[in-house]
């Protein structure tokens, strides 16, 4: 979410918030996107042993 509200106005603890939540969805972004590439590895099969 966007917060339109300058940095130096906000409290520390705001800032702390703020930061935690940037680096959380970007978590949940990269975990996402990890899921995504492995379900299409399990779809075209690339990650199984050539006979």
């Amino acid at each position: 979410m966007y917060n339109a509200v300058h940095p130096t106005r906000l409290t520390p603890h705001e800032r702390l918030n703020e930061a935690a939540e940037i680096i959380a969805n970007g978590i949940l972004r990269l975990r996402q996107r990890q899921a995504e590439q492995s379900a299409k590895r399990e779809r075209f099969g690339l990650d199984k042993p050539v006979n």
